[in-house]
C-alpha cells in the first residue's frame, strides 16, 4: 500500500494524518459502496455474539483502527478495519466462548515482506486461500508471506481440532495490513460441521505438452456427512484451462482432481476447490496451477541422409541431452541398438538400412521440463563395385578390352589397387592385371569394398627350338625352347622339307640319307587365333664314319697315356677299370704285362659315333710298380693306389707319405690298396710320396719309392 508509507511519520504530525487519511477514506469509500459488510467484524465491533458464540478480541504492539474502507483484488475491508503491524510487530488475538473449527479473514494494502503467522490453541492449523490474488501470496506452513503491492485476500483459518482461540503475529514491515473478521456462516458450520476436513492443496507445476496429472483432495469427515457434499472446480483463466476440462472424479473422501484437455500455452491458472452440501456448507480450497515452458532452444546438427557404415558426430544444442532413436534411449555407453543404429562416444554409426527418427530432449535447468526436437534420418545400403566384362577377361596381346561398371554418379577406376585416370562408365584396358571400380551412387555412398576382376593378358608366342644330333638312323630329337608362358593353350606344328610332320611339342624324326633337311615350328594360340609365332632352321644330315685299328702300342712303362686320333664330343675307352679316366680323349692307361686290346668309342657332335681298336704289348721287368695317378672318386675305376709285384712273391711293407712326412696309410698284404682316405676324411689332391719291400722266393729283398698325384 505505497500510500500508507511512514506510518510513524503519521502518528508525530496528526493533522497531516488526518487529512491523508481523510483523502484515501473518500477513494475507498467510493470503491467500497457495493459491497456489504454486516458479516465483517473490525476493530470496535468486540466482543459480540453471533450464532450463540460469544467473540473477543485483544492485541498489541501496532494494533489501531483504519476509519476507511479499502479494497484490492476484488477483497474489500470495511471502515473501522484493524490496522495491523502499522508502525511495528503487532498481534491480533480472538477467543470463541464454544469451540469451532474455522475461521476467516480478509485482509488488505499488504505488500511485499509483510508476513503473517497464524495459531490455534488445539490442532494443527491448514491455511486455503478462499479469493484474491493469490499469485501474491505464499502460504508457508502456518504462515501467509505477501510477495506483491495492494494485495488483497480471503484467508481460512482451519484446524484439525476445535478451536477456541486463534492468533495472528505480523511482522512489523512496510505499512502493516488491514484486518476483517468474516463471519457468514463460518461460525454456524464450524458446529454443525465440525468433522469435515480439508487439506490444503500444494501448488502444481506441469511441462507445457504433458497432460495435467490428477490431484488428489484429501477430505476426511464424518462418513454420512461427506456422502452429502459436492465437489467443484473453477478456473481464473478460460482459456488456458476451462471449466469444463476439470472434473472432481470419486465419492465421499476418495476423490481427485482430473483434467481432460493439455493446456496449449504456459501460464499461471487460480483453481478454486468448492466444497458444499444443502446444509450450507461452503469451503473453498485454492489451487495455483503453473504451466512451464521450458526458455532454451533444442537443436539437432547432423546429416540427415547417411550410407551403410558411416560414422557422423552428433551435435546437439543444449549439451548433455538425452538421444532418443525410434523411442529407443540412447547413451555413450549403448553400442548398439534394434533400431539399426548405434551410438558410440559421441558418433551415430548407421549399422543398417531403413528411415529413423532421431529425437534429442533437454532438461531445462530452470523449469525442470524436457524440451525435445526431432529429425529424420534415412540410412542408404551402399552400392556394390561390380565390374562387367562382357567379353571375358582373356585379352589378346595388341587388343582391348571393355570394363563396365553400374550405373552411378561418379567413377573410380584401379588397377592393381593403384587409381586410374579413367572416370567413365565403361574403360578401354590394353594390359593384363586386377582391375576393380569404386562408384559413388546418387545418396553420395561409397563401398569400400572393392570387387576385383583379373584380366589375364594372352601373348604371342615366341617359336624357338634347337637340333641336338643330326646323324642319319638315328632319332633326330627337336628340343622345344619356344616360350608360351604367357600365351594361354597353343597348337604346336613341325613340318621339314622331306614330307614329315608333327603336332608333338618335342617331337623326333628319323633320316635315312644324308643331305640338307630344313625344319619349320609353327605355335598358334587357342585362345587368341590371331596371335602367330614360326621359327625356321635348315641342317645337314650327316652318315657315320666307319672304325679303324690303331698302331700297336709296345712299353715297358707301368702306366702310358693312349691317343684317340678323332674329334669328337664323347669318347669312351674299354674296359674302362684299366683307364684312370676312360672318357677323356687321351686316357692314362695302367698296364699290366702282356698284349691287350682296348677300344675307345667316339660320338661327334651329329650323334654319329665310330669305334676304333688299339693293341697295347707290355713287357715289364721284375720289380715293384704303383701307378703314378689315382682317382678315388667311387666310380669304380682307379679308385685305390694299389702296389704290384713283378717277379716277387711277397710284401713286407706298402707306406704312404704326404708333403709333410706324416704316414697316412700302409700295409703289408698284396692288393690292399690306399682310397685316398684318413680315418674316413678324403685326402686334398696332391702328390704323396709311396715307399715298398718286397722278397722273392730266393729270399732276395727289393725296395722302391716313388711318388703319386691323387685326382677326382
Amino acid at each position: 500500500m505505497k500510500i500508507l508509507k511512514n506510518h510513524s511519520d503519521s502518528f508525530q504530525y496528526p493533522f497531516f494524518s488526518k487529512i491523508l487519511l481523510s483523502i484515501i477514506g473518500m477513494v475507498f469509500s467510493f470503491c467500497a459502496t457495493s459491497q456489504s459488510f454486516q458479516f465483517e467484524k473490525g476493530y470496535s465491533d468486540f466482543p459480540f455474539t453471533y450464532n450463540h458464540i460469544i467473540v473477543s478480541a485483544s492485541g498489541s504492539g501496532s494494533y489501531v483502527p483504519y476509519d476507511n474502507a479499502w479494497i484490492s483484488c476484488g477483497v474489500a475491508t470495511k471502515a473501522g478495519s484493524i490496522w495491523l503491524g502499522a508502525y511495528g510487530p503487532a498481534s491480533f488475538t480472538n477467543q470463541f466462548s464454544q469451540p469451532v473449527n474455522d475461521m476467516v479473514y480478509n485482509i488488505n494494502a499488504a505488500d511485499t515482506t509483510e508476513t503473517f503467522t497464524f495459531s490455534v490453541n488445539n490442532g494443527n492449523i491448514q491455511l486455503n486461500i478462499l479469493s484474491g490474488c493469490s499469485d501474491k501470496w505464499l502460504i508457508n506452513g502456518n504462515q501467509l508471506v505477501c510477495q506483491g503491492v495492494n494485495a488483497g485476500l480471503r484467508i481460512q483459518i482451519h484446524s484439525s481440532q476445535p478451536f477456541t482461540q486463534v492468533d495472528i503475529q505480523h511482522n512489523g514491515l512496510m505499512d502493516g495490513s488491514l484486518v476483517t473478521m468474516v463471519l457468514d456462516e463460518v461460525l454456524e458450520f464450524a458446529d454443525t460441521h465440525s468433522s469435515i476436513k480439508v487439506q490444503p492443496i500444494p501448488p502444481q507445476k506441469i511441462c507445457l505438452g504433458n497432460a495435467i496429472p490428477d490431484i488428489p483432495i484429501a477430505i476426511s469427515g464424518d462418513n454420512n456427512e461427506l456422502g452429502l457434499i459436492n465437489c467443484s472446480v473453477s478456473s481464473s483463466d478460460q482459456q488456458l484451462i476451462a471449466d469444463s476440462n476439470i472434473t472432481v472424479v470419486g465419492t465421499k473422501g476418495d476423490r481427485y482432481i482430473h483434467f481432460t484437455k493439455t493446456p496449449a500455452y504456459a501460464g499461471i491458472v487460480s483453481l478454486l476447490l468448492n466444497i458444499r452440501d444443502d446444509d450450507g456448507l461452503y469451503i473453498q480450497i485454492p489451487i495455483t496451477l503453473e504451466v512451464l515452458k521450458g526458455n532454451v532452444k533444442v537443436m539437432i546438427k547432423t546429416k540427415s541422409n547417411l550410407c551403410k557404415g558411416e560414422t557422423v558426430t552428433l551435435d546437439g544444442t543444449p549439451a548433455k541431452g538425452i538421444w532418443n532413436i525410434n523411442q529407443n534411449t540412447m547413451s555413450d555407453d549403448l553400442t548398439t541398438n534394434s533400431a539399426g543404429l548405434s551410438m558410440q562416444n559421441g558418433k551415430l554409426i548407421a549399422n543398417n538400412v531403413g528411415k529413423y527418427q532421431l529425437s534429442y530432449t533437454v532438461v531445462d535447468s530452470s523449469t525442470g521440463c524436457s524440451l525435445s526436437t526431432n529429425t529424420s534420418i534415412q540410412v542408404h545400403d551402399l552400392p556394390v563395385n561390380k565390374v562387367f566384362t562382357a567379353k571375358g577377361t582373356l585379352l589378346c596381346e595388341g587388343s582391348e578390352l571393355p570394363l563396365s561398371a553400374p550405373n552411378a554418379a561418379s567413377y573410380q577406376w584401379f588397377k592393381n589397387q593403384q587409381p586410374l585416370q579413367e572416370k567413365t562408365q565403361v574403360i578401354q584396358v590394353k594390359t593384363s592385371g586386377n582391375y576393380a571400380v569404386q562408384i559413388k551412387d546418387s545418396n553420395g555412398c561409397v563401398n569400400p569394398a572393392l570387387i576385383q576382376v583379373s584380366i589375364t593378358g594372352i601373348a604371342k608366342p615366341k617359336a624357338a627350338f634347337v637340333i641336338n644330333s643330326y646323324c642319319t638312323n638315328l632319332p633326330i630329337q627337336l628340343q622345344n625352347q619356344s616360350d608360351v608362358s604367357q600365351s594361354g593353350p597353343v597348337n604346336f606344328q613341325w613340318i621339314d622339307s622331306r614330307g614329315n610332320s608333327s603336332y608333338d611339342a618335342t617331337p623326333s624324326f628319323i633320316y635315312q640319307t644324308a643331305g640338307e633337311v630344313k625344319i619349320q615350328l609353327k605355335i598358334t594360340s587357342q585362345v587368341c587365333p590371331s596371335l602367330i609365332s614360326d621359327a625356321v632352321k635348315t641342317m645337314l644330315i650327316e652318315s657315320p664314319d666307319k672304325g679303324k685299328t690303331l698302331p700297336e702300342l709296345t712299353t715297358q712303362e707301368t702306366t702310358v697315356r693312349l691317343q684317340s686320333g678323332r674329334a669328337g664330343k664323347q669318347y669312351q675307352w674299354q674296359p674302362a677299370s684299366a683307364f684312370v679316366n676312360a672318357s677323356v680323349p687321351n686316357p692314362i692307361l695302367n698296364v699290366t704285362e702282356g698284349k691287350h686290346e682296348y677300344t675307345v668309342t667316339v660320338t661327334n657332335a651329329s650323334g654319329c659315333t665310330v669305334t676304333d681298336t688299339l693293341v697295347v704289348n707290355a713287357a715289364a721287368n721284375n720289380g715293384i710298380y704303383v701307378a703314378n695317378v689315382f682317382s678315388p672318386n667311387g666310380d669304380g675305376q682307379n679308385d685305390k693306389l694299389i702296389v704290384n709285384l713283378i717277379g716277387y712273391t711277397h710284401l713286407k711293407f706298402f707306406r704312404v707319405y704326404d708333403r709333410k712326412g706324416r704316414l697316412l696309410f700302409q700295409t703289408s698284404n698284396v692288393g690292399e690298396g690306399w682310397d685316398g682316405t684318413v680315418n674316413g676324411s678324403l685326402q686334398p689332391l696332391d702328390t704323396y710320396v709311396w715307399v715298398a719291400e718286397a722278397l722273392n722266393d730266393k729270399g732276395q729283398r727289393i725296395y722302391r719309392e716313388g711318388s703319386t698325384t691323387l685326382l677326382r
